[in-house]
């Protein structure tokens, strides 16, 4: 799912990007494929690829708003390896997209045994993470605004020298609904 970040929330984004770089031994997420990851599926072969996007067009669920709010660290704030802004009010609403497409995905890829923590990846550390605690502690509850959820997408990530390189494969807008596999 693509997230456009607007208004303050995007400029505190570049505000907190120009911090890292320079404070930091990070890897920044391009301001273009910021996105949040609902599902992962991996490397899959060409013919899957038509099974998994006709499944995903059996997903309902309705349009709904989601607040970004806080700076976070996976593993955790005292050793950072990815940088992330979370997700406060529409988690329930994404976790609930999110097993819609867990159910229409039965069968046709191997289920997503990790626990599902909304949130936007921001940059990897690269190293000791020197200052980031400072920059933790400074947006860790920084509001970046709301966000309009009106539709997810499947998309394809190449690894380049450069990065990840996205295209989007299709859309799937979310649409008021009574049934379907994502429930809503």
């Amino acid at each position: 799912m693509d997230v456009r970040l607007e208004g303050d929330g995007l400029k505190t984004y570049r505000a907190i990007r120009n911090a890292l770089e320079t404070n930091l031994r990070v890897k920044p997420v391009e301001e273009e494929n910021l996105h949040l990851t609902l599902r992962f599926i991996g490397e899959v072969e060409e013919g899957a690829v038509s099974r998994i996007s006709d499944a995903l067009r059996t997903v309902r669920y309705h349009p709904f708003t989601a607040s970004l709010r806080g700076l976070g660290a996976f593993p955790s704030p005292s050793n950072p390896r990815v940088l992330w802004i979370g997700v406060e009010e529409g988690e329930d609403d994404l976790r609930k997209l999110r097993d819609g497409v867990e159910r229409a995905l039965r069968g046709i890829v191997p289920r997503e045994d990790e626990g599902f923590a909304a949130h936007l990846t921001i940059a990897r550390v690269k190293g000791r993470p020197h200052g980031a605690m400072d920059v933790l502690k400074e947006y860790g509850d920084y509001d970046f605004g709301r966000l309009n959820v009106a539709e997810f997408k499947l998309k394809r990530s190449i690894l380049s020298r450069t990065g990840p390189v996205y295209t989007d494969i299709e859309v799937y807008p979310l649409v008021e609904a009574g049934g379907g596999s994502g429930g809503g």
